[in-house]
């Protein structure tokens, strides 16, 4: 019998917003608390009852948000009056 290399699932969309909300809650219900360590065989049944393609669209959408996030200039009424350029963080620690 030959080997044949298994073929990779088709992409899935993204979960909204509200879906990776309430997967990250339903999470925390397995963390570390009052001495108790962590739920691991509970989190490992909680992934269980996910469909791959359900954990992997709301992988995507964690992912989204992480390298999307908005920046100073999109958000209303902010303003960045700091100094561009290279090592502008340490402009205003500078002995002169």
């Amino acid at each position: 019998m030959k080997n044949r290399p298994l073929s990779s699932p088709s992409p899935t969309r993204p979960a909204t917003r509200s879906e990776a909300e309430r997967f990250l809650k339903e999470l925390q219900e397995f963390r570390a608390r009052d001495g108790k360590p962590i739920d691991e065989a509970g989190i490992g049944e909680f992934l269980d009852k996910m469909s791959v393609a359900s954990r992997q669209a709301i992988a995507r959408r964690i992912l989204m948000d992480i390298l999307k996030s908005p920046t100073n200039h999109f958000i209303a009424g902010a303003r960045d009056d700091r100094p561009q350029g290279a090592l502008s963080f340490m402009k205003p620690f500078a002995i002169c």
